[in-house]
């Protein structure tokens, strides 16, 4: 059975490899694998056309044809197409997620290495895991370790990141105190990578909320709708753009009202919008 543990090792090991050559974009590239892992095992033994699941449109797309191609040249061209064909089969909800991975920039020799020593070094983690539903320790193994790779990643990149989060701590503390109440709707106009609203959705009471959400940076919102995939959260209202300049929860042609409300914005680099703020 695969446990918390065996899903943090995995992790572990592939930020490593991933760190040799990449420092600013390490949890898109975590968690686009984890997400293809997690939907190629479920594939197996649920039928997504059935329940709604994500699908991996062909074998082509799916993480066990990458396993079956390790060894070619031409591997780094294969992972970038299952993604991009994993994209084009869910583009209701993946359009545009994986614009910002590319795994031909770690197809480069280090240390004298094969080119595609990296790559390899990363799938063959990956292949250790068994995310098929039967196969998992409990329901939520995923989700319990998600919280552990989140600050780890965050901890290793934090002088560098090119993301803004909410530390785990803080998330939990305010989603406590405004602990949302069953069917109500929750908004985050500044969501980042989606760790506040993440924990407003598991601390709501009774559960059956809805989550809605904006993002002006594109990797931040990119790493987001990955997080929500992850955690079987709804992404249909994550939006992308300036939730002041150009608000996407419109309804009717008036901003839509919430009943919870929860942000933490960034201000390191409010110098070039001091016009808002003065208006």
């Amino acid at each position: 059975m695969t446990s918390k543990n065996d899903i943090i090792k995995a992790v572990n090991d592939s930020v490593r490899y991933i760190r040799e050559i990449e420092h600013y974009n390490i949890k898109a590239y975590i968690y686009s694998l984890l997400l293809l892992k997690k939907i190629s095992d479920r594939n197996k033994e649920i039928e997504p056309l059935v329940n709604g699941e994500l699908i991996c449109s062909n074998k082509e797309s799916s993480f066990d044809f990458i396993y079956s191609h390790k060894d070619d040249e031409d591997l780094a061209s294969i992972m970038n197409s299952a993604f991009k064909n994993l994209e084009k089969k869910n583009s209701d909800r993946l359009k545009g997620v994986f614009d910002i991975i590319d795994f031909t920039n770690f197809a480069v020799t280090v240390n004298g290495k094969d080119k595609n020593h990296t790559l390899k070094k990363i799938v063959d983690s990956f292949n250790n895991l068994d995310l098929r539903p039967s196969c998992l320790d409990s329901a939520n193994v995923i989700t319990d370790a998600l919280e552990i790779i989140s600050d780890y990643i965050a901890m290793l990149s934090r002088r560098d990141t090119i993301y803004f989060e909410t530390p785990n701590q803080i998330a939990k503390l305010v989603s406590s105190i405004v602990k949302p109440q069953e069917n109500e709707e929750v908004y985050d106009p500044t969501c980042g990578t989606g760790g506040m609203l993440i924990n407003a959705y598991k601390e709501a009471v009774g559960g059956n909320v809805s989550i809605y959400g904006q993002e002006i940076n594109k990797s931040s919102w990119s790493v987001c709708i990955l997080n929500m995939l992850l955690h079987d959260i709804d992404t249909s209202h994550i939006w992308l753009g300036d939730s002041i300049q150009d608000p996407m929860n419109i309804e009717n042609g008036r901003l839509m009202k919430f009943d919870v409300v929860i942000a933490n914005p960034s201000f390191t680099n409010v110098t070039g919008q001091m016009h808002m703020i003065q208006n």
